[in-house]
């Protein structure tokens, strides 16, 4: 098994994606998608979503031209043929044109090649059979933009040709002498059209050019979409229109051979899972085959790969499964006699086509385009092929771009990765090239319970994120978890709409399960020493509810009916109840700055740091004494809850632009209540820090800070000892000389806990602490 993909997560704008979420009533997941996609801004990000892209004729130059030359041998009754390719797009495109010419009344017939007899494209053979059989004009579909001689050989012979295609030209430049129908030499504004919506742009122009309603062609949507899937086109622009209308028409088709298809599927299961399983059995062979090859030169930059008695129409395949396994160009070829019949598949980053052409002295005919391509070659011609193939790929792919890579469009939180998502998701498709599909992070998971499934092949699992369980599925990795169950994981997943026997559910497709790579935390309080003065020497005075004046301690001095602190206002975000990871890990790889405050900096940091990182951390007693260290920060994160109301606005009003966000959950509450009665119900740890001191000696010195931060089991916080500290004082059973140097007195009188004003302050805390805590806050929090 090779190593998990790079996991690449680009930053985003939080802004954006906040923007559009809010204009087009989506989830911020998605919006996280589009954003991340290139479509930040609401009005294009409508227009994707609703795939509505058309453009008239006029703008495919060159059509009109053509429709009428051919119009003009419709009129003259001349003997047309169109030559297609032996493919879906070449037999799609092929149907098209035949079926529009019939709807003129044209007499027309069609040929298509044969794979092995045949080979790659328009061949001279074949113009010499064209020719002989009386055929005027001969249209090509999905092929001939490189037959610079094979077209100049039909002219020769008598032919009238028109080619219509949509590969690369020739490297030369070199083009037929005959009028051209091709997207990207036509300046069309979707020049990724497979053949098949070529061949649907020139039906609806000869239609139109002979009177007729143009919109006649759509009817033929469903073969225009079919081919537009299989060929492997990008699906942008136009392109995503036509396959969303094609699948639409296709499930109500009246074609008699598409409809016979459907049927079979349906009805004849058991003979298509018979002629499948021989195919799989053909395609495990040559794929064991083609492995052992790649075994002899381990590290190349690309395969061309070549066996005696390979199925030419499996070779595809098996290159396309050799090239996602290796990460490596791989062009396969089923050699039979002194030919051989190739297919390719490419990598991101690797220009197949361009591949074929530095060998091309080596091949009799090829074609295709960037991701895949076909060729005919010599059996004796292989290794030189190879050579220069191999050779090209070496000095254009750089190390990076052999490594591969799983993109990330969004982080989310295992609590959203449900039906409501799985279906608002959808709205991206259709998927494909040029519009992957949705690949997200799922930060911090634990995989557990596995089960097996298609005879060990795959595992279901249970995917647990966020307080959340989701059923997930690995396909190809074997019937084991790829992580130790429990463990967790940074989890690359597809979130699908797995429809089965009328059923609808969401399911989640496993890519990639790696240890999470986290960043550094970095811890704004002060050092121990330092803090614990700092609440030695805090200005308590009139803190307590009934003495004169207000403090902005003992009291709540921030409401929302109040002034603000700042003139400041930070919006809002309310993300309470979904997973801490998820929230952290989507804020971070803004690249923005985070702070994340919460009831208790080191747990939290020892809780974190394995599993999310690249924020800072403080408690809220450090922002309570100085909100003005959120100015830096674009993103304020509330993990835990305040210990009082009022840290709450101000948390909103802090200084600084950008964001406020809740983020705690039941767990949170609970730890913050915890702490909250840890820091603030002082008596039981004051009588045994009292205790340590004195079996220490009448001086403690240098000790005092060891006594104060507690024993092992029960670690004392900053802000504890220097409470304990102070009431020390206050009831006079110490005397501080030096920050952390104690005398302890030798006869103290005995003081009632309540005589220290220290004492009074802090229980009014905990009281409104557990007012807030207990009742106010979880009333609030989301349901996962």
């Amino acid at each position: 098994m090779l190593p998990d993909p790079l996991l690449e997560i680009a930053p985003y704008e939080y802004a954006a994606a906040q923007r559009l979420a809010a204009a087009l009533g989506i989830t911020h997941v998605t919006a996280q998608v589009l954003v991340r996609r290139g479509y930040g801004d609401p009005a294009r990000a409508q227009a994707f979503l609703d795939a509505a892209d058309a453009h008239p004729l006029e703008a495919f130059g060159g059509l009109r031209e053509a429709a009428a030359h051919i119009l003009s041998h419709v009129g003259r009754r001349s003997h047309i043929t169109v030559h297609g390719d032996y493919d879906c797009d070449g037999v799609c495109s092929t149907a098209i044109l035949v079926r529009a010419l019939h709807t003129l009344g044209a007499q027309v017939d069609w040929w298509l090649p044969n794979r092995l007899e045949d080979g790659y494209g328009l061949s001279a053979h074949t113009v010499e059979r064209l020719a002989a059989r009386g055929t005027d004009l001969l249209i090509t579909a999905d092929c001939a933009i490189t037959a610079v001689e094979e077209v100049a050989a039909a002219r020769a012979a008598g032919l009238d040709v028109v080619v219509t295609d949509h590969h690369t030209p020739r490297a030369d430049g070199a083009l037929p002498d005959a009028p051209i129908v091709h997207p990207a030499l036509g300046d069309y504004p979707c020049p990724d059209l497979c053949a098949t919506g070529v061949a649907y742009k020139l039906a609806a122009a000869l239609l139109e050019g002979s009177g007729m309603d143009p919109a006649l062609a759509d009817e033929d949507l469903d073969l225009v979409a079919l081919a537009t899937v299989a060929d492997v086109v990008p699906l942008r622009g136009e392109n995503r229109r036509l396959v969303r209308e094609g699948l639409r028409a296709l499930a109500s088709t009246r074609k008699p051979g598409l409809r016979a298809l459907m049927a079979v599927s349906r009805v004849v299961a058991t003979e298509l899972d018979r002629v499948n399983a021989e195919r799989r059995d053909v395609e495990t062979r040559i794929r064991f085959e083609a492995e052992a090859l790649v075994a002899q030169t381990p590290g190349a930059p690309a395969y061309v790969l070549a066996g005696e008695g390979w199925h030419p129409g499996v070779v595809g395949i098996v290159a396309a499964r050799i090239a996602e396994r290796f990460h490596r160009p791989a062009v396969l070829v089923a050699l039979d006699g002194e030919e051989g019949s190739g297919s390719g598949r490419s990598i991101p980053g690797f220009d197949l086509l361009a591949g074929l052409q530095a060998g091309s002295e080596h091949l009799k005919r090829f074609g295709g385009h960037r991701a895949a391509a076909g060729l005919t070659i010599g059996r004796a011609d292989v290794d030189a092929f190879r050579d220069t193939f191999v050779a090209h790929a070496a000095s254009v792919l750089t190390p990076e771009d052999l490594v591969p890579r799983e993109r990330i469009d969004a982080i989310a939180p295992g609590h959203l990765l449900g039906l409501p998502l799985a279906e608002e998701l959808e709205r991206l498709a259709p998927f494909g090239m040029g519009n992957p599909a949705i690949s997200l992070l799922v930060p911090a998971a634990t995989l557990e319970d596995p089960k097996p499934m298609g005879e060990g092949r795959h595992v279901t699992f249970t995917l647990n994120a966020g307080g959340a369980r989701s059923r997930a599925v690995a396909f190809g990795r074997g019937a084991t978890l790829p992580a130790t169950p429990g463990t967790p994981v940074d989890a690359a997943v597809r979130l699908e709409l797995n429809r089965w026997n009328g059923t609808v559910e969401p399911r989640l497709v496993l890519r990639s399960a790696q240890p999470p790579l986290c960043a550094p935390i970095e811890i704004l309080d002060a050092p121990f020493a330092e803090a614990v003065v700092t609440e030695v020497v805090r200005d308590l005075a009139d803190g307590v509810p009934g003495d004169a004046g207000a403090n902005s301690y003992g009291s709540s001095p921030l409401s929302d009916d109040e002034p603000q602190m700042f003139d400041s206002d930070r919006e809002l975000c309310d993300v309470r109840g979904g997973g801490i990871a998820g929230v952290l890990a989507d804020l971070v790889a803004t690249r923005e700055p985070v702070l994340v405050l919460a009831a208790h900096a080191e747990h939290r940091h020892r809780a974190l740091r394995d599993r999310v990182g690249g924020f800072a951390l403080a408690t809220w007693c450090t922002f309570e004494d100085d909100p003005g260290l959120a100015a830096e920060f674009t993103h304020v994160v509330a993990l835990d809850p305040p210990p009082v109301p009022h840290l709450q606005a101000a948390l909103q009003h802090a200084p600084g632009e950008g964001w406020a966000h809740l983020a705690w959950g039941k767990q949170e509450l609970d730890l913050a209540l915890r702490v909250l009665e840890f820091e603030h119900a002082l008596r039981a740890p004051l009588i045994m820090v009292y205790r340590a001191l004195r079996a220490a000696g009448r001086s403690a010195g240098s000790p005092c800070e060891a006594l104060l931060r507690g024993e092992a089991a029960r670690p004392n916080t900053a802000t504890l000892a220097g409470r304990l500290l102070r009431l020390l004082c206050e009831l006079e059973l110490a005397t501080l000389s030096h920050p952390l140097e104690l005398e302890v007195c030798a006869s103290p009188q005995r003081k009632a806990l309540e005589s220290a004003p220290a004492y009074r302050c802090y229980a009014h805390r905990l009281d409104e602490g557990r007012q807030w805590l207990t009742k106010a806050a979880p009333a609030t929090v989301k349901a996962a």
